[in-house]
């Protein structure tokens, strides 16, 4: 499973850090394991990562955590697991050395688009029947 994502740094002063930040993601089928993507986010800056993971299913939760004191404001991110587009998941929130913050995300997103879909097949077909 190939996941893509990009992680944006709030701009806000001191929100970059020198330390590791690592992923984790859960899937209805599982998780992953943990994914160091690098040292050093800069703030508002954007950083993009593409992983390749076990499948997992479809994606539930993303978890971060960083391994230096020195903390870390995470803006925002945006998921594309599968190629599917999860965007502009919104988090600002501090992490430091020993946290995991988990973000819950929606992949009804991708059921409901489906869904979508199969009643706009199933009008046209309705109307190729009356007409």
């Amino acid at each position: 499973m190939v996941i893509s994502i990009t992680i944006r740094t709030s701009s806000v002063p001191f929100s970059e850090t020198k330390g590791g930040v690592s992923v984790q993601f859960n899937g209805t089928s599982g998780l992953s394991s943990w994914n160091l993507l690098k040292y050093g986010f800069q703030q508002g800056a954007s950083d993009s990562f593409v992983l390749e993971v076990i499948d997992i299913g479809l994606i539930q939760g993303v978890n971060f955590k960083i391994d230096s004191s020195d903390g870390w404001l995470l803006g925002s991110f945006d998921l594309y697991p599968n190629l599917k587009s999860l965007t502009d998941i919104e988090v600002n929130k501090w992490l430091k050395v020993g946290d995991i913050e988990e973000i819950r995300v929606s992949s009804t997103f991708f059921a409901s688009f489906f869904f979508s879909f199969l009643l706009f097949l199933s009008f046209i077909f309705f109307l190729k029947i009356i007409f």
